[in-house]
């Protein structure tokens, strides 16, 4: 019994504690999440959020979600965020980093999002200039971009940004292999 206890408390300290949560669980607690139009999600602790749960997500809270936190969150793909884009029409502010598995194919499902004003692809290491190129026709309405460690943007990347998203106040390019700049 004691050594049962052990075991137990051993892997609770080596694992997130979200990581402990069934599929069941997490879909009770979405239930909860009520539409609020100035509603804010933060998934950045729960690190199986997929596809099915942006859907359900997306479902349950439409046009109200202005803005999620999907940081450290890492098996969604392009399908989660194109219907995140589809649906939530109200996002403002969508945050991404730590991606490392995101790409271009992911950045043309962000840039449908016509009224972001906030994105954070921090770490998003497989993005690339076709990414952010659809991000500066898609979503003409940015202010703030971080692209901190996208080692795959480069000055072409960026000089669409800057031609394309004229209400751009706050650019991160820490640690961009950005030359011409």
């Amino acid at each position: 019994m004691k050594k049962q206890k052990c075991l137990i408390q051993e892997n609770i300290n080596t694992s997130n504690p979200f990581d402990l949560l069934s599929e069941e669980i997490i879909f009770m607690i979405l239930d909860y999440l009520k539409p609020n139009p100035f509603d804010q999600k933060s998934f950045s602790l729960v690190s199986k959020i997929t596809d099915t749960y942006l859907s359900y997500i997306s479902n349950s809270c439409g046009a109200t979600l202005k803005s999620i936190d999907l940081s450290r969150s890492r098996f969604f793909t392009h399908v989660g965020l194109s219907c995140l884009a589809s649906k939530c029409v109200g996002l403002v502010d969508i945050d991404v980093s730590n991606g490392v598995h995101l790409n271009d194919t992911a950045a043309a499902a962000i840039a449908s999002c016509a009224n972001l004003e906030r994105l954070c692809l921090s770490r998003c290491k497989s993005l690339t200039d076709i990414g952010i190129g659809c991000i500066a026709v898609g979503c003409l309405k940015l202010k703030v971009l971080s692209l901190k460690w996208c080692l795959g943007v480069t000055d072409l990347g960026v000089a669409l940004i800057g031609v394309k998203c004229k209400q751009i106040r706050t650019l991160d390019l820490s640690h961009l292999l950005v030359l011409n700049f």
